[in-house]
């Protein structure tokens, strides 16, 4: 805890709301008298002559995938004729790259020559600051820098307003003992964040092996297997069935009443899922309403509760993702409805088998994951049938598990986020001088 550490022996009032008081050997300046500020720019987008250069360019893209400061390469590159043909210009190495706009105030440190869009600024320093010490006193100034955005499309800091900013100036010598301290506590904080994401990793992979196993070998670890002829797993318990969805369940899609018809939505009462929607387990709230003469003049038909719903198309990862809905709905036409004959599967059991094979399914639709799926493809999927009894105790095993595996997920991002915190506030206690760190040492490491 920060409380640990010892604080200055004097300090006086900053006038800074966000620093508060500082230690009175310390003073505060603008940003401008610390660093020149360069505007980014971008080259035209289909001139190829511009693209595919070697010459590191910066977005807030690339800034929100950083996993420390030091920026040492980009998504895109562009060439000296793209550099020539815009208003962007190279910055030198140590240079702190801040996002200015979609969000404000993401951080990197340039450890190589490089240039950026215009989302980003590029902050070079004078010779009398750190720019480390700098880059961490902006990480925590995201609030008030975009406190100073100002746009109506999308929030922007300008130049005037970044430049007038105000920081914190201790002597080169303090902020490189600070730097020093936070790189050595921050490291440290850093690592048992990565092993607590590590272990939701594990927890995950889990997940899936739990639900893999149960649903494909069952739970009886002496039972007599046998050769699944199915594609997606190679055996099965002897006495299970299997069958393609087709003759097993009930399979169609949806439609969407015309969004130029404001009847056909407006006070709508009949419940209307798209593919968004399906990103969890159980569906209990629709997308939106549709009225009774906009399901009467379109495709969308009724799905009955404890049903499932797979995306056929859609963004991201969303192609093959199911879900059991807990509502009486209709759904859009990128959705199937799967209904499954009660004689043959319980819904949760059918669920789970879909959930674990979600990368088979998006790869029936073929090589280019832009491509849908259709209704045949999912009827074809073959699936293994235990008897209803088993199936139920399988599902009801499975959720058991799922639930002691999310108590473990749960109580380990609480643990990140704690951490995260403690990170935090080691640095806005850092870097504003609430601690003194000018004789800190680290620990020696002994045998």
């Amino acid at each position: 805890m920060v409380e640990k550490y010892k604080a200055y022996p004097e300090y006086k009032d900053s006038g800074v709301k966000w620093l508060g008081k500082i230690p009175s050997n310390w003073s505060v300046i603008p940003l401008k008298r610390y660093f020149s500020i360069i505007n980014g720019s971008t080259p035209k987008s289909g001139n190829d002559n511009f693209w595919n250069g070697d010459i590191i360019w910066i977005t807030p893209s690339d800034l929100s995938k950083l996993t420390s400061f030091d920026i040492i390469n980009s998504i895109r590159k562009i060439t000296k004729s793209g550099l020539a043909s815009c208003g962007t210009s190279i910055v030198p190495i140590n240079s702190i790259i801040l996002s200015c706009r979609a969000p404000i105030g993401s951080i990197g440190l340039a450890k190589v020559e490089l240039c950026t869009n215009q989302g980003c600024k590029s902050l070079v320093p004078f010779q009398d600051s750190s720019s480390y010490f700098y880059a961490y006193v902006l990480s925590i100034c995201t609030e008030e820098l975009n406190a100073k955005g100002k746009g109506t499309t999308f929030l922007e800091l300008s130049n005037d307003e970044l430049g007038y900013f105000s920081l914190p100036k201790p002597t080169i010598k303090e902020q490189r003992n600070i730097v020093i301290f936070l790189d050595y506590e921050t490291y440290k904080i850093d690592t048992l964040i990565k092993q607590q994401q590590q272990l939701i990793k594990l927890l995950e992979e889990k997940r899936q092996a739990v639900i893999s196993h149960a649903v494909t070998k069952g739970l009886n670890p002496n039972v007599s297997m046998k050769e699944s002829e199915i594609d997606w797993v190679k055996n099965i318990p002897y006495h299970w069935g299997k069958t393609p969805m087709r003759w097993s369940t009930k399979i169609f899609s949806g439609g969407t009443p015309s969004k130029n018809k404001e009847e056909y939505w407006e006070n709508g009462t009949i419940p209307w899922l798209n593919s968004g929607s399906v990103n969890q387990k159980k569906i209990t709230t629709p997308s939106a309403y549709i009225t009774k003469k906009g399901y009467l003049y379109s495709s969308a038909k009724w799905i009955p509760r404890n049903s499932l719903v797979i995306a056929l198309a859609g963004q991201g990862k969303t192609k093959g993702m199911v879900a059991i809905v807990d509502i009486d709905t209709t759904c859009n036409q990128s959705m199937g409805a799967i209904i499954p004959n009660k004689n043959k599967f319980i819904t949760t059991y059918l669920y789970y088998w879909l959930l674990i094979n979600y990368q088979n399914i998006r790869n029936l639709s073929g090589g280019d994951l832009r491509d849908g799926l259709n209704l045949e493809l999912i009827a074809d999927i073959e699936c293994p049938m235990p008897p209803l009894e088993e199936q139920e105790k399988i599902c009801s095993f499975i959720e058991k598990e799922i639930f002691i595996i999310n108590q473990l997920n749960d109580k380990t991002n609480q643990v990140i986020d704690l951490l995260k915190e403690h990170r935090t506030a080691l640095i806005s206690a850092a870097v504003t001088g609430k601690i003194d760190v000018r004789n800190w040492q680290a620990p020696t490491v002994t045998d």
